[in-house]
């Protein structure tokens, strides 16, 4: 059986200063899903991304990490498609959400982009049937600080083992997609997060 979706693409911004950032949820979750199948990252300057291979629920996934920097992730996502010829609505698309608590999870398959630059490039880039998973990192409770300052800055310690006690959810919510298709992972899935 074919499955839902061919590709996992996770945003996020390059290089080892971004590594622990709010904004980099995207590319810590795709890490996570190659470390789960002992996959290796391939820098393909094709698309200007790092690639790599996963498998869910026995499928083979394509992981995908742009190296554009999250406000042109959709150029990196459009020679993906141009390539391998997938269609938008197989590709899901992992990204950090402010309007969500730390480690709460929310899928969806329409929308604009909520702010969200790097979800805004890949709208742009013909993807606004692309499959949304947004990762909770939480409002800033600081009023002192900017909202860029905010996804900008590191996840402490604290919060980093909260992200780790939901990383299994997040793996779960890409298997109910594979397997039972988007829509009943939405209606599951959003409904364990309310």
């Amino acid at each position: 059986m074919t499955p839902w979706i061919k590709s996992i693409i996770g945003l996020g911004n390059p290089g080892v200063s971004y590594v622990d950032t709010r904004h980099n949820i995207g590319f810590k979750f795709v890490d996570h899903l190659a470390s789960n199948s002992a996959s290796t990252w391939k820098n393909e300057k094709r698309f200007n991304a790092e690639i790599s291979n996963c498998v869910v629920s026995g499928h083979r996934i394509t992981l995908v990490k742009p190296l554009t920097f999250m406000n042109d992730s959709g150029q990196s996502f459009a020679k993906l498609l141009r390539y391998y010829r997938w269609e938008p609505q197989s590709v899901l698309v992992a990204f950090d959400e402010i309007n969500l608590p730390l480690g709460e999870k929310k899928l969806s398959d329409r929308g604009g982009p909520g702010g969200h630059n790097g979800m805004a490039s890949i709208i742009n880039n013909g993807g606004s049937n692309v499959l949304r998973l947004r990762l909770g990192i939480g409002q800033k409770n600081n009023p002192n600080i900017s909202l860029s300052d905010h996804v900008l800055g590191a996840f402490s310690a604290e919060d980093l083992q909260v992200l780790q006690d939901n990383t299994r959810q997040w793996s779960h919510a890409v298997e109910l997609v594979v397997d039972k298709g988007p829509t009943q992972a939405m209606n599951f899935i959003n409904r364990k997060s309310n």
